[in-house]
């Protein structure tokens, strides 16, 4: 199942640098490492742009619709990118 498109977004045109700090969800950080070497995780897409948004990092790897409801600058669109969902649930 895609996602929404995946995008490098920032609260500034930026040009990232290896140092720049990227705010990611685990799953999509390898977009991150084109960029940059210091990623730091976090616990969804939502967050890495809320706190992008708020300038705890520098640039964030999030989905355009967050991008777009923090009011972030997309810096690179990747596209959909396909995703596999697991449900897990106790008998």
């Amino acid at each position: 199942m895609p996602t929404y498109n995946m995008v490098l977004a920032a609260r500034v045109a930026i040009e990232p640098s290896k140092d720049t700090l990227i705010a990611s969800h685990p799953a999509p950080a390898d977009l991150a490492q084109v960029y940059s070497n210091n990623t730091r995780l976090v616990d969804s897409n939502a967050k890495a742009a809320v706190d992008c948004s708020l300038g705890k990092v520098d640039c964030c790897i999030t989905t355009l619709k967050a991008a777009e409801s923090n009011n972030l600058i997309v810096i690179k669109d990747f596209g959909e990118v396909p995703m596999c969902f697991t449900v897990h649930a106790r008998k």
